[in-house]
């Protein structure tokens, strides 16, 4: 015992606890503060991106959806630490309702793309097609061409991986517009192509074309064409020219083995 009075002043837990309240208030603001910015900040790069490269691809949605998540989690947990967890649901319930609103019914055109309407035309057209091959696949030698516009390359690629693919991009593009012009085999890029010189494809089998319809009429006026599930199937010969667009395509002169 000292005797030295330990009774803490009267006042000074209230003057304490004030003191760490506002030091809490202080650094949850700074951490918030701080926070907003990084978000600010990413979706601003995000958008100038967007902006400069061509802001209707709906790939670059991708690069929004994480920061988009991450502001409105932000933005309903202000909302509960203000106004109660009650407010901060209803919100939530809000936000859900608007996103599932939205997706079966687009608020503009501009955004159909990513719309249900839209999802479900493009998987049930893919599907067909990927049908349509799988049918001809087995009956003999097959080529493909595709420009993208139906399915897309790389889903070609993974499931017929034995069948050579012809990547024409773009055939409405301007000559001189540089795009690549790949031909592959085994899920891999075994070529390269000119895209201004002829692009030579095999004499023999047929050749399955998933292109623009603006091509159709002239496919279709080939002997032997025939066409289904937006596939258009030419059998071919040596010796054949086809125009499609800017590109060039012939057949080999070659017969192939096998043939007589």
């Amino acid at each position: 015992m000292t005797g030295a009075d330990t009774t803490t002043p009267a006042g000074a837990h209230g003057k304490s606890g004030s003191a760490s309240a506002a030091s809490i208030a202080q650094s949850y603001t700074a951490q918030s503060t701080g926070g907003w910015g990084f978000i600010a900040v990413w979706f601003a790069s995000l958008f100038a991106f967007s902006i400069a490269i061509h802001i209707a691809a709906s790939g670059h949605a991708l690069g929004f959806i994480p920061v988009a998540c991450i502001a409105g989690g932000w933005a309903l947990s202000a909302v509960g630490d203000s106004y109660g967890r009650i407010a901060m649901i209803a919100c939530l319930l809000l936000a859900l309702s608007l996103n599932v609103w939205f997706f079966f019914r687009p608020y503009a055109p501009e955004v159909r793309e990513a719309s249900y309407p839209v999802v479900d035309s493009i998987t049930s057209v893919q599907e067909a097609a990927l049908d349509r091959l799988d049918a001809l696949v087995p009956k003999g030698r097959l080529y493909i061409i595709s420009d993208d516009s139906w399915v897309r390359w790389r889903i070609l690629q993974y499931y017929y991986p034995d069948n050579s693919l012809l990547y024409v991009p773009g055939p409405a593009s301007p000559a001189g517009t540089p795009l690549p012009v790949w031909l592959i085999r085994n899920r891999m890029r075994v070529r390269d192509l000119d895209p201004k010189a002829d692009l030579t494809i095999p004499g023999c089998g047929t050749v399955a074309w998933l292109v623009n319809l603006r091509y159709r009429g002239d496919l279709m006026s080939l002997a032997g064409a025939d066409e289904d599930s937006h596939v258009i199937t030419v059998p071919v010969h040596p010796g054949m020219r086809f125009q499609l667009g800017r590109y060039r395509i012939s057949t080999s002169s070659q017969l192939c083995p096998g043939m007589p």
